[in-house]
């Protein structure tokens, strides 16, 4: 069982020599330091954070977990070990041995030396030996600082600035001397500097890139030059074949050309690729230029010129291309205006075409539409004014929404939308449904106000004709089809046009069928649990005219057995009141105003039973009166006075022993409407968190830190000391307890084997006692 141990701390230690570089054979000493080492990484955290959690819910550490506290402070002290400040020692004399060598490299990078430094100033190497070691490191490096400095001074190039900023940056870590440093950035301001009238746009974007690395400010100019050259650079790899290229190699010459860029080889590439990639996109538009014009194709051109004008593509070939166009833009004008009128979208973006194409006389053409269409709108006002129809509010519809996209004129529009919604007012019959359908459908077209009684009759007109399409034949099978359509004719008040009077005459039949099919049901349902079917085919016998005497009895015994039940059943108080009102069932204000005043009187005892008595049973009892009087309708005054009564019951100083009532009055808050304070509403959203955390499983991964959160939530919300957070308090300790234990035993094996490997690595019996004196004395 030792083999694999040692192995595994072999194969560990590969890392550690990572960090200070090099091939370097470890003595099995520092192996099985190393491997101590990772005993250290491993066990530490867990004791830590059982030793946190413990602390966090109240164990006593010091009585219960000395042995678990103890291992935490010694493992962090086992780099005492001699054999680990040997390895250290000699991994800080490779270094020594390689660094040289290392700093002649393309790009000194110091991280390496700080690691072996840090590392062996933890293990206990001497003092004076660090120092040496440091002294020698700074003074190679301020060399290679000068030297760098002077190559800069010499010949700027993309390389020796590369060195010279890499070089300031292992000067500032090692503490190189801050006169040479500032010295050294004097000289990389100055190539920053010269890139601003230079042409090297290697250098610009090296230097860019670098001086965050040499500490130097870069002059604004050149972060956005580097980033316009970047993009060149980027442009200059795609091909001059791909046309949708096109706008990225415009937009970098663009961007280029803005900053004022100076010139290079790539921003010529990308010029001499964009413009032969509008040449060849211009030549192939050209070559399929339609007999007649679109406006996908006409944009498509328009594009195609502006490309070529942007990419320096000879003049001679776009202005050829320019009279063209025109040509066409007129004639794309010209169609629209007479084959899509009433199309703003269109004539819109014909105008747009020719305005862009620069038609001659485009500028007259669009004055002389736009007075036409002026003159078409107080026309077609005065007409609707006169005489409404269908057709003129069409007429009206179309020309507002033309001038309102075209030529707009606010006066004119807020005329003739006045006019159009005035004929919307009514009243209308049943003959008018037509012209309210077609004039309700063109509103949103003229963007006017539709009245809320006639706004949905295009839509029942459309079931009513949807309905009737249907098979008479198959009316038993489409019932719920033809019902659906004529409660929709009664709900929006549809006039009872000839199609309306057809349906209602399918439906008749078949609602007092379904009226005497729901009241079967009544030998196995009471009325009240029929209540909603009722209520459903009620509605449709009335929608549909069938005499109602069947459901008015059926809705006066439904009342009846309803009053003789539970008066805090709101919800069916109210529907049996309405659906005795629907059918006409005699006296049923009477009874309603019988029924208000029972329920004032207990809505007073409720409240006075509530007042400070702390009880459960009153305080539920109080809400539901509450929410009975305000569904049925009681003086808002008194509804109010008794609401003020309930919030008042939240308000006060509660102890544990009154919990179960401010749990309760809570709860039922809200079927009084009313409030609860903000420190009560704070203590439930605690208690319920409390009461999932001690619901889940003590097994369950975060058990533990669910429970220790949700009685820290308690206690910074107040909530009184109750029976619960005890139960709280005890489970989160017992686990905690149970949680360092099992982390205790755990380390403690850890710390077994990195000893066990140290023996079998041959570590001198002495180092080991040493460590182990060190573990006792913690």
């Amino acid at each position: 069982m030792r083999g694999p141990r040692v192995l595994l701390g072999l194969a560990s230690c590969a890392v550690c020599c990572q960090l200070v570089g090099g091939d370097h054979a470890h003595t099995p000493g520092e192996h099985a330091a190393h491997l101590i080492q990772q005993a250290q990484i491993s066990a530490a955290p867990a004791l830590t954070a059982a030793v946190n959690w413990a602390n966090a819910a109240g164990v006593d550490v010091d009585a219960t977990g000395a042995t678990a506290a103890a291992q935490v402070r010694a493992i962090a002290d086992l780099n005492l070990l001699s054999e680990v400040a040997a390895f250290a020692g000699s991994s800080l004399a490779k270094v020594d041995s390689d660094w040289k060598a290392h700093m002649a490299s393309s790009e000194l990078d110091v991280s390496n030396l700080l690691t072996a430094f840090r590392l062996a100033e933890e293990a206990g190497v001497p003092e004076d030996e660090l120092q040496t070691a440091w002294s020698l490191v700074r003074t190679e490096i301020l060399q290679q600082v000068k030297t760098a400095k002077y190559a800069v001074q010499t010949s700027v190039t993309p390389v020796t600035a590369d060195r010279l900023a890499h070089a300031i940056l292992a000067g500032h870590q090692v503490g190189v001397d801050a006169a040479e440093l500032e010295a050294a950035r004097v000289e990389f301001r100055g190539v920053l500097a010269g890139c601003v009238t230079g042409t090297d746009m290697a250098l610009l974007e090296l230097a860019v890139e670098h001086a965050g690395m040499a500490r130097v400010a870069v002059p604004s100019p050149l972060v956005e030059w580097a980033a316009a050259q970047g993009a060149l650079v980027e442009a200059n790899r795609w091909s001059a074949d791909d046309r949708q290229r096109l706008p990225d190699f415009l937009g970098a010459l663009a961007r280029a050309t803005e900053l004022g860029l100076p010139a290079s080889a790539e921003r010529t590439e990308v010029q001499t690729k964009a413009t032969s990639c509008a040449t060849s996109l211009l030549n192939e538009v050209l070559a399929r230029k339609p007999s007649q014009p679109s406006t996908a194709y006409v944009t498509e051109f328009l594009e195609a010129l502006v490309f070529a004008q942007k990419a320096n593509v000879d003049s001679s070939q776009w202005i050829a291309a320019s009279t063209q166009i025109q040509a066409l833009g007129a004639a794309y004008l010209q169609e629209k205006l007479a084959n899509d009128p009433n199309d703003h979208g269109k004539l819109g973006k014909a105008f747009e075409v020719g305005v862009l194409a620069r038609v001659p006389g485009i500028d007259a053409k669009r004055a002389e539409y736009n007075a036409g269409l002026h003159s078409r709108l107080a026309s077609a006002q005065r007409a609707i004014v006169s005489s409404p129809t269908a057709a003129g509010m069409e007429e009206l519809a179309q020309a507002i929404a033309l001038t309102h996209k075209l030529a707009h004129n606010a006066d004119l529009l807020e005329s003739a939308r006045q006019a159009y919604a005035q004929a919307l007012v009514g009243p209308f019959s049943a003959s008018d449904v037509p012209f309210v359908k077609l004039a309700v459908e063109f509103a949103s077209v003229a963007r006017a106000k539709v009245p809320d009684s006639i706004m949905n009759w295009p839509s029942a007109e459309s079931a009513v004709e949807s309905a009737l399409a249907l098979p008479v034949e198959e009316d038993a099978r489409n019932s719920q089809t033809l019902q659906q359509a004529l409660l929709l004719v009664a709900q929006v008040g549809l006039p009872d046009t000839p199609q309306v009077t057809a349906l209602r005459s399918r439906v008749r039949s078949g609602s007092t069928a379904s009226l005497d099919e729901v009241l079967a049901k009544e030998g196995s349902m009471t009325l009240l649990e029929l209540m909603p079917e009722l209520a459903i085919v009620v509605e449709l016998a009335k929608a549909a005219g069938t005499p109602t005497a069947t459901a008015q009895a059926a809705a006066s015994s439904l009342l009846t057995q309803v009053l003789a039940g539970d008066r805090n059943d709101a919800s069916a108080l109210v529907q049996a009141f309405d659906l005795a009102s629907a059918v006409g069932v005699s006296q049923v204000e009477e009874k309603r105003a019988a029924l208000q005043s029972d329920l004032q009187k207990k809505l007073v005892g409720a409240k006075a039973a509530a007042a400070g008595s702390g009880s459960v049973a009153a305080i539920e009892a109080l809400a539901r009166s509450i929410q009975v009087a305000h569904k049925l309708g009681l003086p808002i005054a008194e509804v109010e006075s008794a609401r003020a009564t309930y919030a008042e019951q939240l308000q006060g100083d509660f102890s544990a022993s009154d919990m179960a009532f401010v749990e309760s009055a809570a709860d039922f808050a809200s079927l009084a409407r009313v409030s609860v304070p903000g420190t009560v509403a704070t203590w439930m959203v605690a208690l319920d968190s409390l009461r999932a955390a001690l619901n889940s499983p003590s097994e369950d991964a975060g058990a533990l830190n669910a429970l220790i959160q949700a009685i820290a939530a308690c206690d910074a919300a107040g909530v009184p000391s109750m029976g619960e957070l005890d139960v709280a308090r005890a489970t989160a300790k017992a686990l905690a307890t149970a949680g360092m234990a099992q982390a205790t035993a755990q380390s403690g094996a850890v710390v077994a084997l990195a000893m066990d490997a140290a023996v079998m690595a041959g570590i001198k019996e002495a180092d080991i006692l040493s460590g182990q004196a060190v573990l006792r004395s913690q």
